[in-house]
């Protein structure tokens, strides 16, 4: 068995640590890599006492973004690390909101074994495991049929015959019975010399699963993984996991922000909207706003309550509204004064969302130039981005019907805030609202009630709208 070539034993006496519990911080994945067939030890991992393993990889985000990687071996009681290198991380190598997280494993680390496939899972900052995926076990990979060759006395024999064969055969000249003999004599000696063909398949070697995308247990776009791939280039592993690229959540289960805006905000009490959906997904949000009808952030920067606020306050997210700003004029104008209102917000310890709006019903043409103003702001502040305006387009491509607008075709109905108060709730915990109540709930605790049918309809077109616009923000 070749296990690192060394024994654990050995590893220890190298000062190599235990691995440490469960792993904790934002976008964490680990690997279970099995070897049916071999006499590893098997080690329960931290989570799932009921799958043990023989090998765990962990990929770990650092401070500075990049992904390390620490492969684990199992000695019996304990995982202790063998391996330890940077990971590679691709953005957008597959669908939007998945980018590619390489680990790269030299085979002359790797015990030799007839079958290799693996179980990866992410895991949250509480240490929950988040998602999962597995490749198949119908066909699994093979590291046995073609070992590396590892320098040891046994290749002596061969080299020193084979230098003998060539200087005999260069001065004896060149008798077939010589060659003939030599052939025969290698093939008794001791050790072997893998093929050409043997490193041609195992180079085309590859095993993959495919998972559903946003399908995770906490239904949050943070920690979700699309596919999963074991690849045999040569001499190298490769570990290849798609995972979502967006931001984990904005604030806790138990946390406060601050809105500033005018009546497209204030309409129907969006804020509150957003506090009762998170509470009937078990959160605690508490706001408060700082509205004026007509108003842009430029006469809340100036009117200095919203500043005083922040201030006093120091909310760790601050929701930016004004008009559709779709003009260029009104483009340059919002990311001016979210930039001025950045500084502050940054001060006090928090962050800008941009709340994206939409056009009155006669410029509905202009929506995508919303959509840019608001997300181009959150670029430059580097923010999060909320795209209300996006989900009620998602909203209409399914049902042309739905009434999102009030009476005024530009203020929102309350249809209208409810599916910008979904946006929102999946913008700020980075969580699908698909399966929460089918009813709008008020203030005063009565219920507009929604058939089942339309609750999906305008959940998915939210959490659609979130986890697209938002992929590659840059939201860290």
């Amino acid at each position: 068995m070749r296990l690192i070539a060394l024994s654990m034993s050995s590893l220890l006496a190298m000062g190599l640590a235990v691995l440490p519990g469960p792993v904790r911080g934002n976008a964490s994945y680990e690997v279970l890599i099995d070897l049916p067939g071999t006499d590893l030890q098997r080690c329960a991992s931290a989570g799932d006492p009921a799958s043990p393993a023989p090998l765990r990889l962990l990929l770990e985000r650092q401070a500075d973004g990049h992904f390390r990687q620490r492969l684990a071996a199992c000695d019996g009681q304990s995982f202790v690390v063998v391996h330890e290198t940077l990971a590679t991380l691709t953005s957008n190598t597959s669908e939007s909101g998945f980018d590619r997280l390489r680990a790269r494993l030299p085979r002359g680390i790797l015990p030799a074994g007839p079958a290799l496939f693996a179980r990866a899972r992410a895991v949250d900052s509480a240490g929950r495991i988040t998602d999962a995926i597995e490749t198949p076990r119908i066909a699994p990979l093979s590291l046995a049929g073609n070992p590396l060759p590892v320098p040891s006395g046994r290749w002596l024999g061969p080299a020193v015959f084979l230098s003998l064969l060539l200087s005999g055969t260069l001065l004896l000249g060149r008798r077939p019975v010589a060659w003939v003999s030599g052939a025969c004599a290698l093939l008794l000696l001791p050790g072997h010399i893998p093929t050409s063909t043997a490193e041609a398949s195992i180079s085309q070697s590859r095993l993959e699963m495919i998972d559903a995308g946003y399908d995770d247990t906490m239904r949050s776009a943070a920690h979700d993984l699309r596919s999963l791939a074991l690849v045999l280039e040569s001499r190298t592993l490769f570990v290849d996991i798609a995972v979502s690229n967006l931001d984990g959540a904005l604030l806790g289960d138990d946390d406060r922000m601050l809105f500033i805006g005018n009546s497209l905000t204030s309409g129907n009490n969006l804020p509150g909207m957003v506090v009762r959906i998170a509470a009937q997904a078990g959160k605690t949000l508490r706001v408060k706003s700082v509205l004026q009808g007509g108003a842009g952030l430029e006469d809340h920067y100036l009117a200095g309550h919203a500043l005083r606020e922040i201030d006093a306050a120091g909310y760790p997210l601050v929701s930016l509204q004004q008009g559709p700003s779709s003009l260029p004029e009104s483009q340059a104008n919002l990311r001016y004064w979210s930039l001025k209102f950045n500084a502050p917000i940054r001060a006090n310890g928090g962050r800008p969302l941009l709340y994206m709006v939409w056009p009155d019903r006669s410029r509905l043409d202009f929506l995508d130039d919303v959509r840019d103003s608001y997300r181009n702001a959150a670029i430059a502040t580097e923010g999060a981005f909320a795209p209300a305006g996006i989900a009620w387009r998602n909203a209409w491509s399914e049902d042309p019907s739905l009434a999102l607008y009030d009476g005024d075709q530009f203020h929102p109905s309350l249809l209208g805030s409810h599916l910008a108060a979904l946006t929102l709730f999946c913008t700020i915990y980075r969580q699908s609202p698909e399966g929460l109540p089918d009813y709008i709930e008020s203030a005063n605790g009565s219920r507009t009630a929604l058939s089942p049918a339309r609750a999906r309809l305008l959940q998915r077109a939210a959490w659609d709208a979130c986890r697209m616009e938002s992929a590659g923000m840059g939201n860290s």
